[in-house]
């Protein structure tokens, strides 16, 4: 669920640079301009509630942006070089120079990323900074062959720390409608859903291969990254867990981890790309299911929204049906579009490798 941003009026400053301060956070950092872009939303994980805090400047020739997170548990600042380290090998980056640092007593390092991207090479200058159960993490993100702007220094600065609050803290804060499926922009991101799934038992049994089809768009047969994801037997599809990165100025999907309902439980199958970035869960109601699936995809998964459709016995109604909100990227990639002509549809299916490269659904025949 959305969580409502309240900005503090602090007002601008010299040469027009804004201060994002989210109300009640205590911290705050200076962007060269208005953010393009800003969300908050909780995020429900099998180790709790996790708040993300997101804003994004897009200007001329680089991207600004700051990510927030607050966990349950404290964060060890010993786990931030590797993180790092972590963080450019998923994304095939060249790793620079890391520098300690100290912001407001808190730790954390500076570094600069050098990516191979299509129309060249994106630099970036980050700043990653730990403090309690919080992690921020400032990017200044170049055009592709472009430099790093000179202004990034003061953006990186600019980040003052005064106690973040913790994702238990900040639960009792205002909420917010979810954001509408298009915002014009290409950059709505679905709601999170207030559920806590399980993983599905081992032992449980699933449905026979004979009794499945997988719609078209499917992506599978001999590529050796096909997967086929299917829930255990009495299940349907009822949403999607997603991670988001940055790339080519908009939100790729990274991963997808389908949900399914037995009964009144939700399992969760596996996680499919590698969850990097923010994560956001979407699920049907109480009655619906997954139906169908409306997708814009190039080399990979720009973005995507299901389509639920009312239960009736062992069959979907198309004549009821709703849209999930837009996840991810709106601009990027060819539109296609896949459905069940009334099938339950009980599976998830595509490619995938450390980042999602095509979604597709299974259906029962």
């Amino acid at each position: 669920m959305l969580t409502a941003i309240v900005f503090l009026a602090v007002g601008m400053t010299q040469q027009d640079w804004y201060t994002f301060e989210p109300q009640g956070k205590h911290y705050r950092v200076e962007l060269p301009n208005k953010p393009n872009h800003t969300s908050s939303r909780t995020v429900t994980r099998a180790s709790g509630r996790t708040q993300l805090t997101t804003a994004q400047l897009n200007r001329s020739g680089a991207i600004y942006s700051i990510q927030v997170t607050e966990n349950r548990a404290k964060i060890d600042p010993r786990t931030l070089d590797d993180g790092i380290r972590r963080f450019a090998a998923a994304n095939q980056a060249t790793l620079g120079t890391v520098t300690p640092i100290s912001v407001d007593g808190n730790p954390g390092r500076d570094f600069e990323l050098t990516e191979r991207v299509a129309g060249g090479q994106r630099h970036s200058k980050r700043r990653w900074v730990t403090s309690g159960s919080s992690l921020f993490m400032l990017t200044v993100a170049a055009a592709p062959g472009a430099k790093v702007p000179a202004e990034a220094d003061r953006f990186l600065g600019s980040l003052g720390i005064g106690g973040a609050q913790t994702a238990a803290a900040g639960e009792n804060e205002a909420k917010a409608a979810p954001q509408s499926p298009g915002n014009g922009a290409g950059r709505a991101l679905a709601p999170a859903a207030e559920v806590t799934p399980s993983d599905v038992p081992l032992d449980a049994k699933s449905y026979p291969s004979e009794d499945l089809e997988d719609l078209s768009r499917s992506y599978l047969g001999k590529d050796r990254d096909g997967f086929r994801d299917v829930g255990p037997a009495g299940s349907v599809l009822v949403g999607v867990e997603v991670s988001y990165i940055e790339r080519f100025g908009g939100p790729k999907v990274r991963s997808a981890q389908p949900i399914y309902r037995v009964g009144d439980g939700l399992y969760r199958g596996l996680v499919h790309g590698e969850v990097v970035g923010p994560v956001t869960t979407v699920i049907a109601k109480p009655g619906y299911a997954v139906g169908g699936l409306v997708t814009h995809a190039g080399l990979t998964v720009d973005g995507f929204r299901m389509v639920f459709m009312k239960v009736n016995g062992d069959r979907l109604d198309p004549d009821d049906s709703y849209n999930s909100p837009w996840i991810g990227d709106e601009k990027g990639g060819n539109p296609g579009d896949v459905a069940s002509k009334g099938g339950l549809v009980v599976g998830l299916q595509g490619r995938s490798g450390k980042e999602v490269n095509a979604l597709g659904l299974t259906a029962l025949k």
